[in-house]
Formats: C-alpha cells, sequence, structure tokens
C-alpha cells in the first residue's frame, strides 16, 4: 500500500512538472512574439528629423543628417542649400530607413532642406566663437503610457520649435516611450516629437524604458541609426562640440 502511495505521488509530480515546463514555454513563445524580442515591424519615424551626428565639422558646427523611415523600400532625394543654393543627395539603393548627411555647415547660418517634392523646411545652425549657445533638455515623455500628460509634452515641443524663442539645439535625455518593445509607443512619440526635431536640430539619449525587452534595437533604429557617421563614439554615447563647448 504504502509503495503504491508513493508511486501515484511520483505520477502527480511528474505530471505537474510536465504541465508547468508545457506552460512555461506557451508563455515564453508568447512573450517573444506579443513584447517584441523577436523583431517585429518598424513603423515609426515616417515625418523626416534632423538629428545631430557624433564630433563635429570643420567650421566647429556639428554634422546633422536628415532621417525618416517609410514603410516600403523607396528611394529618395533631399535637396538642401542656403537661399538660393541648393544641393541633391539622394539614396544608394531602395530602402525602408533612410539617411542623408548634411556635412560641414557654417554656423549661425539659417539652412532648408526639402524632401522629394515636398515643402522647404527652414533650420538654424547654432553660432560659434564664444556666442551663446541657446539648448533645450527634457525627459521622461513616456509616451504610451497610461499617465503620460502628452498635452503638456506638445505645449513644451511647441515653446521650443518657436523660431522667436531661438533655441539651437534639443537634447532628449530618455525615457521618450514607456516600453520599448511597443512599436506603437515609438510611432505616437516620433510623430509628436517631429513637429520639433524637424526644425531644431536634436539629439536622443536612451533611457530605460526606451530599452525594455528588445526596445535597445528600436531606440538606435529611430534615434541613431548605424548610418549616421561617428567620429569617436558609438550609437550609445557620443561627444559633440561646438565650438568651445
Amino acid at each position: 500500500l504504502q509503495y503504491r502511495q508513493q508511486k501515484r505521488r511520483t505520477r502527480i509530480l511528474s505530471i505537474s512538472v510536465r504541465s508547468m515546463t508545457l506552460l512555461g514555454i506557451i508563455i515564453f513563445v508568447f512573450a517573444f512574439f506579443y513584447i517584441g524580442m523577436i523583431p517585429g515591424s518598424l513603423n515609426g519615424g515616417q515625418a523626416p528629423q534632423l538629428l545631430i551626428e557624433d564630433g563635429s565639422g570643420v567650421n566647429g558646427v556639428p554634422n546633422l543628417a536628415i532621417v525618416f523611415n517609410t514603410p516600403k523600400q523607396t528611394s529618395n532625394t533631399v535637396y538642401w542649400g542656403l537661399g538660393n543654393s541648393s544641393s541633391t543627395l539622394s539614396d544608394a539603393k531602395p530602402s525602408k530607413q533612410h539617411v542623408f548627411a548634411l556635412n560641414n555647415l557654417q554656423p549661425d547660418t539659417k539652412y532648408w532642406y526639402q524632401v522629394d517634392t515636398g515643402q522647404k523646411t527652414y533650420f538654424s545652425t547654432p553660432p560659434v566663437n564664444g556666442k551663446p549657445l541657446h539648448f533645450a533638455v527634457g525627459s521622461d515623455a513616456h509616451f504610451g503610457a497610461g499617465d503620460s500628460r502628452n498635452d503638456l509634452t506638445a505645449k513644451m515641443l511647441t515653446q521650443i520649435a518657436d523660431p522667436t524663442n531661438n533655441y539651437n539645439m534639443f537634447f532628449s535625455l530618455g525615457d521618450l516611450v514607456e516600453y520599448g518593445f511597443n512599436d506603437i509607443d515609438w510611432q505616437e512619440a516620433l510623430k509628436a516629437m517631429s513637429s520639433t526635431t524637424s526644425v531644431i536640430p536634436t539629439k536622443y539619449a536612451v533611457g530605460n524604458h526606451d530599452t525594455l525587452l528588445g526596445g535597445l534595437n528600436r531606440y538606435e533604429y529611430y534615434c541613431d541609426p548605424k548610418e549616421m557617421a561617428l567620429q569617436s563614439g558609438t550609437q550609445l554615447w557620443q561627444r559633440i562640440d561646438v565650438g568651445n563647448i
């Protein structure tokens, strides 16, 4: 009788272990797909952004990059310059991610750029040679969080983009989104940011929420693509020089 009871307990324990193992595998596979540890679609960042590259150009002004994404692989052209002068940049081959470098810019100068047949967008480079540098800093917008105040974030972004306030640069210091694995959060964030980041040279830093469960790849893809030039840093740490600052 004791033997039969022990055998029964062993069988029950074995079934329990198998059931828990199977449940764990199901949860793990579900998490992979739902949370995005397996790369999913990247549909954010379709509006152009003006991102700051690592280092500095020959005139003491950071090089910039016009960055945007398209749902399908396309070949795009960017026209840019100052006044009536114009230069042309084109994709080397069709791609979903588009990075166009603007190098060796003049300081304290108003430039424009145009993507394909779109409208001209104007921006100004920061001053050097001892002139004041006026920059904005923000963080922890947490797009996608239930208690995020997107209305207040929008007001701040409008103030930064207003040319009468004369901001030269904008630094976003992390936790832009609530869940880095969720592409919908990135879509919402980049769409909201674009009205400012399209006209004010911008640099993103990464926060812990941005990196959650595979989110780091999305941060790098959207906010600091590997096609952007590096002088001394990496995608995760960089030095930016503006004149003697």
